[in-house]
C-alpha cells in the first residue's frame, strides 16, 4: 500500500514536470522566430562587419537554445516512459500515457517525405532560424572576400548589382550548410543510439554472467555513457564497486523483480540511465539489438 501511494505522488509530480517541460518548448518556440524576424527587420540586411557579429551571436543563440531544447526533448520522453510504467503497475493499462498515440502521418510531395510530429516542427523552426542568422553571416563574409578579390585586380565578372548575387550565394550556401549539418546530426544520433543499445544489452549481460568480469562491466558501463575524462571513469568504478559489494542487500536501492529487472536497475544506478530503457536493450523488448558481440 506504501509503495502504491508512492506511485500515486511520483505520477503527480511527473505530471507536473511534463507541464513545465511542454510550456517551456513553447515559450522557446515563440521566442526565436519572433526575436529572428524582428533582428532580421532592424538590421534590414546590410552588409556591415556589425551585422556579421551580431548575426554570429544570433547564431550561437540559436544553436545553444537547440541544444538546450533536445535535451529537454530526452527529459520530455523519459517522463513519459515513466508516467506509462507507474501506469501500468498501479493497474491503470489504459492510461493516458500508456496510450499516447504516435505520430502516424507523414506527408509525401515532390519526393520529399513530411512526418508530421512534434520533431518536425520544432525542428523546421530551429532549422529556418538558423539559416537567416548564417545568411547575415555569411552575406557580409562574401561581400568582403568579394571587395578583396577586385581590388586583387584578378579577372571578374560584370554583373549589373553584384550585391544581389552576393546575397542569393549566401542564402544559398546558409540552405546548403543547415541541411548538411542537419543530416549529419541525424545521422550521428542514429549511429549513437544504436551504440547505446548495444553497450546496454552488455552491460546487463556482464552482470549477469557467471564468471562476471568487472573490467567488462567497466568497459561497456563506459562506452554507454560516453566517458571521456578520467574522473568519468572513476566514478564508473566506484559505483560498479559499491554495488557488486551489495548483491546481497540491494533492497536499499533496488525493486525486487527478475534478474534482468535486478540487473537493469543496477546499470542504470551506474550510468544513470533509464532502467526501464536498459530492461528494453537487454530483453530487445522493442528493437534488436543483433550480434552484441564484446
Amino acid at each position: 500500500m506504501e509503495r502504491h501511494e508512492a506511485l500515486l505522488k511520483e505520477y503527480d509530480g511527473i505530471c507536473g514536470n511534463f507541464r513545465l517541460l511542454t510550456e517551456i518548448r513553447f515559450k522557446l518556440l515563440a521566442f526565436l522566430p519572433i526575436a529572428t524576424a524582428a533582428a532580421t527587420l532592424i538590421t534590414g540586411g546590410s552588409l556591415t562587419v556589425q551585422n556579421l557579429v551580431f548575426s554570429a551571436f544570433g547564431l550561437v543563440v540559436t544553436v545553444g537554445l537547440a541544444t538546450y531544447n533536445y535535451r529537454n526533448d530526452q527529459l520530455y520522453g523519459e517522463l513519459v516512459s515513466r508516467a506509462a510504467l507507474i501506469e501500468r503497475m498501479v493497474d491503470l493499462p489504459d492510461g493516458t500515457f500508456c496510450h499516447r498515440p504516435r505520430p502516424w502521418l507523414t506527408i509525401r510531395m515532390l519526393g520529399m517525405k513530411f512526418k508530421v510530429d512534434h520533431g518536425t516542427g520544432i525542428g523546421l523552426l530551429y532549422a529556418s532560424s538558423a539559416v537567416l542568422w548564417l545568411f547575415g553571416f555569411l552575406a557580409p563574409t562574401l561581400e568582403f572576400l568579394r571587395r578583396a578579390y577586385l581590388n586583387f585586380g584578378l579577372p571578374y565578372l560584370m554583373v549589373k548589382d553584384p550585391l544581389s548575387w552576393v546575397r542569393i550565394a549566401a542564402f544559398a550556401l546558409s540552405v546548403l550548410l543547415v541541411a548538411l549539418a542537419i543530416r549529419s546530426i541525424k545521422s550521428q544520433r542514429e549511429i549513437r543510439k544504436g551504440q547505446m543499445r548495444k553497450q546496454a544489452h552488455l552491460a546487463v549481460q556482464s552482470y549477469l554472467s557467471d564468471e562476471r568480469n568487472d573490467e567488462d562491466l567497466l568497459r561497456a558501463c563506459r562506452l554507454l555513457v560516453d566517458a571521456s575524462t578520467q574522473d568519468d571513469v572513476d566514478d564508473i568504478k566506484a559505483r560498479i564497486k559499491f554495488y557488486s559489494a551489495r548483491d546481497k542487500e540491494t533492497n536499499d536501492f533496488i525493486q525486487p523483480g527478475s534478474k534482468e529487472h535486478v540487473a537493469s536497475q543496477v546499470i542504470a544506478l551506474i550510468t544513470d540511465l533509464s532502467p526501464a530503457w536498459i530492461f528494453d536493450c537487454a530483453t530487445e523488448r522493442r528493437k534488436s539489438i543483433g550480434k552484441a558481440s564484446r
